[in-house]
């Protein structure tokens, strides 16, 4: 099954694997790195007629799509089919430290000119270009403002040169090596570090442990232009590349621009041979014990390795994937299930099923519990596991699966119409790179759905019971546990021998239940207000129970209807701190007083509605999404929620054991301590803002919990938003019919409060943390957010602010890998509001690079900014300004939603595009003045307690 149908299902899996799986999932073959031609050409699916496809002379290939997701944007992506498995022991390291360098000077674009080139043609270092490098791969993206023939000559001309003209000065190299180094430290964390020594154990024999993509300190801090070069000519090849183009195009014009810019390009010499990823050699039950205090968890899981040789695409794969995807969402359902009755030991738990590089595949069931409940939780996997092994799945949990697909498939073709060309561009790579033939959304139905309709209980069963008819099992038990007996494996051996010796009895499912079960309102409540806004083409009606509901059509997501209904005043009525923590999680797993989460998820199998619950500042909110033939549906879940709420013993046992998870972790983290400290500093030492202490936040009660939220439930302010591609009037019946239906509700006012700013203060805080690194904080107060037109021009001053520094910290010093610098004004604090810089060093420069800070804040006070620096800033902003007026999320999450309360929201959008462009310098400067003083900015200095 296409691996993007199976993200939107799975909400548990452990990053290490994922990382790895996202990062390396490819084809070696050892005559030819990347085959030549097409993966259709071996495979008897046929490829999406939406794709030109073409092979220049010298072996270079494209992939041309035209799509208007975004209007006259183009998102370019090339494809190099190397990685760090490609280097060399002496070149660890090198294939990430080459992809930073295409950044540092080209033929066409000397050192220190790139970045300003993307800038000068509206785009952002960053955001709208971009690379990555994976184990197998280094992706280079870029996202033109514009499709027109001159703007594709300029993109190509950057990628051409990534291609084939990476100068690789000296001067340069040892420039970016302070970054490379500062990057690897960013990245250092307790769960990086698991992530590393369980792929070392579980891929033992293969190069996958001995090539991480960062590299390592001693090519790192040697690396020179001779040993770049050597693998840049080794691998940057015609032969190993591919451009993909999709976007607002022509595609036969871009074909032959395309063959102008490329067919020119040359390798040098021959390719050395392809990598030999190796084999793993896993015999017998092994235990992979790795204490690591520092996660705040503790992971168990069961899995079993094989080796595989790489097979070409075809439907006999395709039709073997779907069932094992299909075995992955029954298990992962049963998973589900078992959370929920033993939410006193799981926090998570999920089931997967994969391969690493087509090499190596793997079967893992696992969960996050505590140290103390591993041994039961090693007992509840086993027993989930052979329950399956041993009497399979059902027909009823197959037909919820069945229909989970089909509604996936169905969705996919509904909404083809407005796919985003980013995300398009990079499904086209993955599948090349998998050896997969790209298949559009009508094609992926007509495939699956067939196999689907096809699929029996025995052919799942039987897969499962292959995959874990292998020769090995590893019992993985890694985080904060600790094993006090002198032989750990041993323990946990016996532990999981014991386990496995008993006998298991078939899973018994959850019941299926009716929904809807509450009666439909049989009429609409009295409209006792109306209100048009043509300028921004919206409506809105006032119900006589004071419920405002607000609608805008729109035509950016095809066949998509998005709903949020705020609730009361959220976050700013919470009576202790700490509740709103608890609510979201407790909320979003009970369901409803007769469904629980689990039963809900089973009788609403085959449908595409989706409704998550959150607490923001001002309001609680659902917000929810469906196909827009699902509408009514929609509404009706999210009138069950509002009139039966549930606040379940078992979710919030389940919530405050991962909240007590994350709460272990952040202590022993660097980046917890902002949230746990630093943010409650910069609020004046108010205890409404960042995280209370663990000890406040383990006191709390469920009655509480539910002395809070049921009355807001039931009489709170509301206020419903709906947006997307559905018939107004429709909408709008089916709207008042269900919400006009509920309680009456109060007034929706706006609420404020006030904070302080800790003017001219300091904190030094530190950490009990083996990651070296700190991070350092520095902060001026500003003002609130509802002055959109200084709110406005506090994000340009913030983005000047941020590319100074990238220039000093980054590129000059080498101190740091990403500065950042961001204007946080609030919605409900009067008058408070902050410029924040937050920069990651190495521990013993904190005080440097802050005075270095300053230093650039009171440049930017004294001596002002110029032209440049200003149209740079607009630029990109402008051109992704007007991305955003076209999507559903700007009209939802900036306009409409909480529109009622604040009124002035709806005139935003009319003003937004010219009040940007007409952004001066002189204003920019006004505002440098006004709010970057010295005497009054604010620091924060997080760092390790011992600096080993």
């Amino acid at each position: 099954m296409r691996f993007f149908i199976f993200l939107r299902k799975l909400s548990f899996f452990p990053l290490c694997v994922l990382l790895i799986f996202l990062q390396s999932h490819s084809v070696f073959s050892q005559e030819s790195c990347l085959a030549p031609g097409w993966p259709s050409e071996r495979s008897d699916l046929q490829p999406d007629p939406a794709l030109t496809r073409g092979t220049l002379a010298n072996g270079f290939r494209y992939v041309v799509m035209e799509n208007h997701e975004p209007e006259n944007r183009v998102a370019l992506f090339l494809y190099v089919h190397t990685g760090s498995l490609n280097e060399t022991d002496e070149q660890r390291g090198v294939a990430h430290y080459l992809e930073h360098m295409q950044f540092n000077g080209t033929t066409h674009f000397p050192p220190g000119q790139l970045v300003k080139f993307f800038q000068d043609i509206g785009m952002s270092f960053g955001g709208d270009t971009n690379a990555h490098t994976s184990y197998d791969e280094t992706v280079y993206r870029i996202d033109l403002p514009k499709g027109s023939q001159e703007y594709l000559k300029k993109g190509f001309l950057v990628m051409s040169d990534y291609a084939r003209g990476a100068l690789l000065t000296e001067e340069e190299v040892e420039r970016e090596r302070g970054v490379i180094i500062a990057e690897k430290r960013s990245r250092d964390s307790a769960k990086y570090r698991s992530m590393v020594a369980a792929s070392r154990y579980k891929y033992d024999g293969t190069l996958l442990p001995k090539r991480e993509v960062i590299g390592i300190d001693s090519v790192l801090l040697h690396a020179d232009s001779k040993l770049l070069r050597s693998y840049y000519d080794s691998w940057y090849h015609p032969q190993n590349m591919l451009l993909v183009v999709v976007g607002d195009v022509e595609p036969s014009q871009t074909v032959s621009l395309i063959g102008e810019m490329f067919e020119p390009l040359k390798g040098i010499g021959k390719m050395p041979p392809c990598p030999e990823i190796g084999e793993v050699h896993h015999k017998g039950t092994k235990v992979f014990y790795h204490p690591e205090s520092e996660l705040g968890r503790t992971n168990i899981a069961i899995e079993t390795f094989w080796n595989e040789q790489p097979r070409n695409d075809s439907r006999n794969l395709q039709k073997e994937e779907l069932l094992r995807y299909a075995s992955i969402m029954i298990l992962h359902n049963r998973l589900q299930q078992l959370q929920e009755k033993k939410s006193d030991v799981l926090t998570d738990a999920g089931y997967y099923s994969g391969d690493m590089l087509e090499r190596i595949r793997y079967s893992t069931i696992m969960a996050a519990t505590t140290g103390d409940k591993w041994q039961e939780t090693l007992g509840l996997l086993d027993t989930i596991l052979r329950q399956a092994l041993v009497y399979g799945v059902t027909q009823d949990e197959l037909e919820r699966v069945k229909m989970d697909i089909l509604a996936s498939l169905d969705s996919a073709v509904l909404t083809a119409g407005t796919r985003d060309s980013e995300k398009l561009g990079r499904e086209i790579i993955r599948q090349f790179g998998d050896n997969r033939v790209y298949l559009s959304p009508a094609q992926e139905r007509e495939l699956y759905g067939g196999f689907v309709r096809q699929m029996k209980v025995e052919d799942l069963n039987s897969l499962l019971q292959t995959d874990w008819l292998q020769e090995n099992r590893i019992i993985t038990l890694s985080g904060d546990v600790a094993i006090e007996e002198q032989d750990p494996q041993e323990v946990v051996l016996k532990t999981y021998e014991e386990y496995a010796s008993k006998e298991v009895v078939p899973f018994q499912g959850a019941r299926l239940e009716q929904f809807p079960y509450l009666k439909v309102p049989e009429k609409s409540q009295v409209v006792v207000k109306e209100e048009r806004f043509p300028d921004i083409g919206a409506e809105r009606v006032e119900l006589a129970n004071n419920v405002a509901i607000t609608f805008k059509k729109t035509t950016y997501e095809a066949n998509t209807v998005r709903i949020m209904v705020d609730i009361g005043r959220g976050k700013l009525s919470e009576p202790v701190p700490g509740l709103s923590l608890l609510a979201e999680g407790v909320v979003n797993d009970s369901g409803t007083m007769r469904l629980s989460s689990i039963d809900l998820a089973k009788t609403l199998a085959g449908k595409t509605v989706d409704v998550n619950f959150g607490v923001g500042q001002e309001s609680f909110r659902y917000s929810g999404r469906a196909v827009v033939g699902e509408s009514e549906l929609l509404i009706q879940l999210i009138y069950h929620l509002l009139q039966d709420p549930a606040l379940r013993d078992q979710a919030w046992t389940r919530t405050m054991g991962r909240l007590q998870q994350m709460y272990a972790g952040m202590a022993k983290d660097i980046q917890g301590a902002i949230s746990m400290e630093v943010e409650t500093f910069l609020a004046g030492g108010d205890p409404r803002v960042g995280l209370p202490p663990w000890p406040q936040v383990r006191s709390l009660q469920l009655e509480q919990l539910r002395s809070w939220l049921l009355p807001e439930f039931a009489s709170g302010s509301l206020e419903v938003t709906i947006v997307g591609d559905f018939d107004p009037v429709q909408m709008q019946t089916l709207a008042m019919k269900y919400f006009g239906a509920l309680s009456q509700r109060q007034e929706n006012k706006p609420e404020f409060s006030e904070i302080t700013f800790p003017v001219g203060q300091m904190l030094r805080t530190s950490v009990d943390t083996s990651v070296q690194k700190s991070i350092v904080i520095a902060a001026w107060p500003t003002a609130d957010f509802w002055d959109i037109h200084r709110t406005r021009r506090l994000n340009i001053l913030a983005d000047i602010f941020q590319e100074r520094l990238r220039q000093v910290i980054r590129e000059k010093l080498g101190a740091s890998y990403a500065p950042a610098v961001y204007s946080a004004p609030s919605r409900i604090y009067t008058g408070y509001g902050r410029m924040q810089v937050q920069v990651v060093v190495a521990p013993g420069h904190e005080d440097a690079i802050l005075a270095e800070i300053e230093k650039i804040a009171i440049e930017l006070k004294d001596d002002g900014i110029s032209s440049t620096e200003l149209a740079r800033a607009k630029g990109p902003l402008m051109t992704g300004l007007k991305d955003v007026v076209k999507s559903n999320d700007y009209w939802m999450n900036s306009v409409l939603a909480g529109s009622k309360r604040h009124p002035q929201q709806l005139q935003w959008p009319l003003s937004m595009i010219d009040d940007f462009q007409g952004i001066t310098e002189a204003e920019i400067e006004e505002l440098a003045v006004r709010y970057l003083i010295p005497a009054k900015m604010a620091k924060a200095v997080v760092s390790p307690s011992d600096r080993r």
